[in-house]
């Protein structure tokens, strides 16, 4: 079986989509074993895949074709987040089956995650969703240097939730609120509320803060790594138990 992994990855590249991929598109994603952890349905028509092509994948911020020789098989998608998150930024992904286990969801986010960073220059943590029994998903994040955070399952969500004031914070974040708490003794209600809105604020303002300039610098050190370390940013994983909950999309 090919692999693409060991410096055979020549063949594979990531482009925009176009309405000549339905063909192909309409392969792999009417598919039920690829579209089971995705967040829309299988593919059932031609059009259907016109129409994602149209309105889904080239309206959205950065939504790519997973190519073999050109030929679709499967996407990649970064999204930021918008607002007091906009330092962070999704990562999704999926390749048609005939193609698992060769590397090449590997070397595909290998490319696109530098390339699609170099557009969100405000996005220093990259993050990833998967399901518990998406072992496979986890392997690829694995070798791309991301780390997993936590086990997310639904009751999991509602502790963190009931913890941060209704906002679901990844674990980084909600250690810097924790510390925010703990600086300024804020054990109320309340105090809960403003430390998550400090934080938040610091998102916002992570562009002008002293100490993100000096992570940048690391970043763009990191960055220029990328053969070595693709996922230069900060990145993580978080997994999610059962089909309702937050699969990569």
């Amino acid at each position: 079986m090919e692999n693409y992994n060991n410096n055979n990855s020549a063949a594979i590249c990531v482009r925009p989509f176009k309405v000549s991929d339905a063909d192909d598109l309409l392969s792999w994603g009417s598919d039920d074993r690829v579209t089971r952890f995705l967040r829309w349905n299988s593919i059932t028509s031609k059009q259907e895949a016109i129409n994602y092509i149209n309105n889904v994948a080239m309206t959205h911020p950065w939504r790519r074709s997973i190519c073999l020789h050109d030929r679709s098989i499967g996407y990649v998608s970064v999204r930021p987040e918008s607002g007091d998150y906009r330092c962070k930024a999704h990562v999704s992904y999926a390749v048609a089956a005939q193609h698992w286990g060769k590397g090449i969801a590997t070397a595909a986010l290998r490319m696109a995650i530098p390339e699609a960073l170099k557009e969100f220059p405000e996005v220093v943590r990259v993050e990833a969703l998967v399901e518990v029994d998406n072992e496979a998903s986890q392997r690829v994040l694995h070798k791309l240097g991301f780390h997993k955070e936590e086990d997310c399952t639904q009751y999991y969500i509602n502790q963190v939730k009931a913890k941060f004031d209704g906002k679901w914070l990844c674990g980084l974040c909600s250690e810097a609120v924790r510390d925010e708490v703990n600086r300024g003794k804020k054990l109320s209600p309340s105090g809960m509320e403003e430390a998550v809105k400090a934080h938040m604020s610091f998102c916002g303002k992570i562009k002008s803060n002293p100490a993100v300039r000096v992570a940048d610098g690391m970043r763009q050190m990191l960055r220029r790594r990328s053969i070595d370390l693709p996922g230069a940013r900060s990145s993580s994983t978080s997994q999610v138990a059962g089909s309702s909950g937050l699969p990569l999309h």
